[in-house]
């Protein structure tokens, strides 16, 4: 879970995401399905922001689609699957197109 340091809003764009394994090189540890949520508060109600498909990469980048509920306050990320055994996320970066009103 993070906390998001601005008192706003982020209109995410994109996700990038980095694996500790992959192209060929310990697939069994990729994330297959994960999803960002996001929260006004710590204890919820959650909302789903983005679900993304991993390949079994090292570095991808997803888009969200147009119109993506605003992340505000709290973000979460939850892995509901992966290509095997644990998934070794090395980081992951939220890109926003610009800060709206807080939701």
């Amino acid at each position: 879970m993070f906390v998001l340091t601005q008192a706003r809003a982020l209109c995410i764009e994109s996700v990038t995401l980095r694996n500790q394994c992959g192209d060929g090189h310990g697939n069994s540890h990729c994330p297959k399905r994960m999803e960002i949520y996001t929260a006004p508060a710590a204890t919820g109600p959650w909302t789903s922001v983005v679900v993304l498909t991993s390949a079994q990469k090292k570095q991808q980048t997803f888009t969200a689609a147009p119109g993506a509920p605003l992340l505000t306050g709290f973000a979460q990320v939850v892995v509901h699957d992966t290509n095997g055994l644990t998934a070794q996320i090395t980081s992951m970066s939220l890109q926003g197109t610009a800060w709206g009103p807080a939701a």
